[in-house]
């Protein structure tokens, strides 16, 4: 095979020797492994392997070159980037070490954000074949996106044998790009941007338009014009004018008033850059896409002080989303697949275990769970877990004092579910085969120095990096299914709970599409519960692309496959390893947001039905909406909406016996239904509830807002309403990050929340709107409107945060050599191919398809 030249550069070929040294390591560690999965299996692990230690290879030349050069950092970063022809250049200085100069080539930046387009271009580093594959390496210069000053270089290798394709890539220091530079990525996180305040860079894999989508919102209410969300380019029917995509009138005003203030409980905030694959929107925005510069977009504030200036990156395509430039799993053309936890690898080499708590026990596969306490937990757990640490509180002062908590260390591995809650203590991660529910508040005994916030810091590296050397608590949590926060249930032993206590179910239907009847598909791996995708040539993949034969799927109901802790029992039928009543005593039961705080529950007027027997006696079944039947003259009808009303505003259980609560509740339940039959938006007093008829999607739904409130009588007689409910415990924090390439979700009420970590998944649907300037917006009772508006400006002890917000804060710690070790870019490689049919003695080098537009 020749040499040939490529615009003045020379494409070398490096010999193999310090490559093969690293892999022949590595692969004795991996031999059992390699043994134990299949041929394509096999294929994918030995070309990322033979990649690394290409990659290790790389690293260590340019180390060696910088120690050789007795520069400092930052000049040899400069001469290293000059032309080769370059006099002052690093390739030119080591003309006596060819050896070493052959990697003393750098690619430019565009390179490596369109690698399809660019994949011939100088700076291609040919390691010598390795049979019967090829190895090859590009080395980029690393900006810093504030100031653009290069401060570091990514290293990729792309390796090709037959039937498998693997890219890795590095940072010169070694820092491998499974990193997540992010404290909020989602295919589409627009409908997280309500009472949300980032600390930390938000992701966008496709449009960004953030808020909710109706006309009542001050956010976007129409799609930007002339865009075509679903290719993410210019719509070619009209002309090319950024300024279209929305209407840019409005500078983050409040969702429900209308009125302009510069800071309130609806209004989201972001402390940190925006990187998104596609464009982004005008709607209410000062957004210059020639500087990348804006203090807002659409209604959502974007901070930024002289230490971190904010930047918004559109037609994203650099390192920060390295794990999904990967196959095209659903073939929608774009790169927005989420790679899965590496099961395999999982499976034969987690180190690691949890001790400790109040409660640690293994449900083995096909059994079901009965509370109980076992031993330690070990690196590898075959079934579900339920892991309980002390519940934190100011007793234990928030885990700081806590004698039970969890002890992790290093990385263990679940095949099923696990069940997670309590006061945590240690470093490592929790990895599940399946799903992960937080059932509680989960935190650091030891925190970080920040407390969580490191954007807190001038320096937020830098603390970060005390923070690990100091030995501070470190918890990742990866579900291959879902990441469920709070409540999902909705049976009592069989009977479905009143509306008002399926509030987290209820909002997960709603956002991942979940209804009742909807089926997906799933299934059996190793008796654990797989999700499916359906891609667009309507073949049946796994999350990592693998076709699934049409014989070894099933159709079951969406929400009891996916959301709650199931199984297939012997003869095939959906089994729940932990029921309702066992998970809610897990989770168990407080106030939310304390004594002085109040709970409220949302209903959908024009949408929910409730289904009757009609009519009376009658045997007939018939579904109408809440709307319908509060308008309707037949008395049935309006005798099933009262029913149903009364049902979700009694809260004592002697209640029925309770003639003068039973009639209180009577009164408030015909209130809403007349607020219902009138259909004028307001606040009823007797009701004690909100219409608003101009809501939801559709922009014209009626949609009732209750607060809860419990009812007694003084010595007097008199009423008495304490709005103290006891509720299931509502999450309030969670000591860590969070990755799922499917959904994390959850529903906080009467406080708020707060993630100290990250969050990336496919699909987030975290509500938490917490309490305060919201509910006092519409509250019409001037008492408890003080009362509310007081406890929105205090701050919880559990969280550290303002009751108004819910709050997600980037982990520093996960860009600085802590994070986690085992979500896999899916199977590809980018940027070059040698062609099958060259001339003999010579290479023809193509493009690497990576997606489905590619040619």
């Amino acid at each position: 095979m020749r040499l040939r030249k490529q615009q003045g550069s020379l494409v070398p070929v490096l010999l193999l020797g310090l490559i093969l040294s690293v892999v022949s390591g590595a692969g004795l560690l991996l031999s059992t492994h390699l043994a134990q999965g299949t041929s394509a299996r096999r294929a994918v692990i030995l070309a990322r392997q033979i990649a690394e230690g290409a990659s290790s290879s790389v690293r260590a030349r340019l180390s060696e070159d910088y120690r050789n050069s007795a520069l400092v950092r930052g000049e040899w970063l400069r001469r290293l980037l000059l032309p080769v022809s370059d006099p002052q250049s690093r390739y030119q200085a080591n003309t006596a070490r060819p050896d070493l100069q052959l990697y003393l080539q750098t690619s430019a930046p565009e390179v490596a954000a369109n690698p399809d387009q660019q994949y011939n271009a100088p700076g291609l580093l040919h390691l010598k074949d390795y049979p019967p594959g090829d190895v090859y390496a590009r080395i980029f210069p690393l900006a810093d996106p504030m100031t653009g000053q290069v401060r570091d270089l990514e290293v990729r290798v792309s390796v090709y044998l037959p039937g498998a394709d693997q890219t890795v890539s590095h940072t010169l220091e070694g820092r491998g790009q499974e990193i997540f530079d992010f404290a909020l990525l989602a295919r589409t996180p627009n409908c997280q941007f309500c009472h949300l305040q980032v600390q930390g860079n938000v992701g966008a894999l496709t449009h960004l338009r953030p808020g909710y989508e109706h006309f009542v919102a001050d956010k976007s209410s129409r799609a930007d014009i002339n865009f075509d969300e679903g290719t993410g380019e210019e719509d070619p029917s009209g002309p090319a004018n950024f300024a279209g995509w929305g209407d840019g009138d409005r500078t983050g005003e409040s969702e429900d008033a209308g009125t302009q203030m510069t800071d309130n409980a609806l209004a989201s905030s972001i402390w940190g850059d925006i990187f998104a694959y596609q464009w982004i929107t005008n709607d209410k925005s000062d957004f210059n896409p020639d500087t990348g510069q804006a203090t807002r977009l659409n209604g959502v504030s974007l901070k930024s002080d002289s230490s971190f200036p904010n930047q918004i990156s559109t037609r994203y395509f650099g390192p920060l989303f390295y794990l999904w430039r990967g196959s095209d799993v659903n073939v929608n053309g774009r790169l927005d697949d989420f790679p899965p936890i590496d099961r395999d690898t999982l499976a034969s080499t987690a180190q690691g275990s949890v001790e400790g708590g109040e409660r640690l026990q293994v449900v083995p596969p096909g059994e079901s769970y009965t509370p109980g306490k076992s031993g330690a937990l070990p690196a590898v757990v075959r079934g579900q877990a339920v892991l309980v640490g002390e519940t934190p509180g100011p007793d234990n002062a928030y885990c700081r004092t806590a004698t039970r908590p969890l002890v992790l260390t290093g990385e263990v591995f679940v095949q099923g579910d696990i069940v997670l809650r309590g006061c945590v203590r240690g470093r490592g991660a929790l990895y599940s085969g399946r799903n992960l529910y937080i059932a509680g508040d989960v935190i650091y005994q030891n925190p970080p120095g920040t407390g969580g916030n490191y954007r807190a810091a001038s320096d937020p590296d830098s603390v970060a990096r005390t923070d690990i050397q100091a030995g501070k608590d470190s918890l990742h949590l990866a579900a291959d299914g879902n990441i469920l926060i709070g409540d999902y249930t909705s049976n009592d032993g069989g009977t479905l709970r009143p509306y008002r206590d399926r509030t987290g179910e209820l909002h997960l239907r709603a956002r991942f599409g979940l209804d009742t009847g909807v089926q997906v598909a799933v299934r059996a791996n190793e008796g654990v519960l797989e999700e499916l995708i359906q891609d667009a040539q309507g073949n049946t993949r796994t999350s990592s692309g693998a076709l699934v034969d049409v014989s070894d799927v099933q159709r079951l109901e969406g929400y009891e496959a996916l959301v709650r802790p199931a199984y297939l029992d012997s003869s095939g039928k959906l089994a729940l390893w932990m029921s309702d009543a066992q998970y809610r005593e897990i989770l168990q039961q407080s106030v939310p947001g304390g004594e002085d705080s109040v709970s409220t529950w949302r209903i959908n007027a024009s949408t929910y039905r409730i289904s009757l027997e009609y009519p009376a006696a009658s045997g007939q079944q018939i579904s109408d909406t809440l709307k319908n039947l509060a308008s309707s003259a037949d008395t049935t009808k309006l005798a099933a909406c009262r029913a149903f009303l009364v049902e979700n505003l009694l809260f004592n259980t002697n209640s029925t016996t309770n003639q003068a609560e039973l009639a209180d509740v009577e009164r408030r339940a015909a209130a809403i239904v007349a607020m219902i039959q009138t259909g004028v938006t307001g606040w009823s007093e007797t009701g004690f509830a909100h219409l608003t008829t101009r809501g939801g999607y559709s922009g014209d739904d009626a949609i009732v807002s209750i607060l809860n409130r419990a009812f007694s009588v003084d010595a007097g007689g008199q009423p008495v309403y304490n709005y103290a409910v006891p509720r299931p415990t509502q999450v309030q924090r969670v000591d860590a990050f969070l990755y799922s390439p499917h959904r994390i979700a959850g529903f906080t009420n009467g406080t708020n929340l707060v993630i100290n970590g990250g969050t990336v998944a496919a699909e987030i649907a975290l509500s938490a709107p917490g309490v305060g300037g919201a509910q006092a917006s519409w509250v019409g009772n001037n008492a408890l409107k003080e009362r509310i508006t007081a406890k929105g400006d205090q701050v919880n002890p559990y969280n550290g945060s303002q009751y108004n917000y819910t709050q997600v804060n980037y982990d520093y710690r996960l860009r600085n050599g802590s994070s986690p070790q085992h979500i896999r870019r899916l199977n590809t490689a980018e940027f070059i191919r040698q062609s099958s049919d060259a001339p003999s003695g010579d290479t023809a080098i193509k493009k690497v398809c990576r997606n489905a537009k590619c040619n």
